[in-house]
């Protein structure tokens, strides 16, 4: 929620000009960081084990010369029994964790601080190019030189 932002390197909140002017709750001039890890899901993997337990546990009651035919049999079993479980369950989960700098133009302590960031994480941000001067018009320049 954006009433809860504030900079995680010096603690300065937004002010209420940059409240206004947010966009996907982002405060005008303000960085954003979204760090997400995925972990495996012990519950999928014990039911893979499961799974696998049973198909051994079943082919083992099945004289060894015959295993190999009702291999497919057996398998299509055990996936029909836990389709459901394994449907309803997530073979992994996303950790997700978001911090935000504030503007760090006139702060030379933050900015220091963000360019340090930035080279650590390998990160080369575009450079604002400078807004270039439109060349005047033959026609504007006549005008220009007639009014003077």
């Amino acid at each position: 929620m954006i009433e809860d932002i504030s900079c995680a390197l010096s603690g300065q909140v937004p002010d209420d000009e940059a409240f206004m002017n947010a966009e996907d709750g982002v405060p005008e001039g303000w960085i954003r960081i979204t760090v997400e890890r995925r972990f495996p899901n012990p519950k999928w993997y014990a039911i893979q084990n499961v799974k696998q337990g049973l198909m051994e546990a079943t082919l083992s009651q099945i004289p060894e010369a015959d295993r190999p035919n009702h291999l497919i049999n057996v398998q299509i079993q055990v996936e029909a029994q836990y389709a459901m479980l394994e449907a309803n369950t997530e073979q992994s989960f996303l950790e997700s964790e978001v911090v935000y700098i504030a503007p760090p133009e006139g702060d030379t302590a933050l900015q220091g601080e963000y360019q340090k960031l930035l080279e650590m994480l390998d990160i080369e941000l575009e450079e604002e190019e400078e807004e270039e001067e439109i060349p005047e018009l033959p026609e504007q320049k006549e005008e220009i030189e007639e009014e003077k």
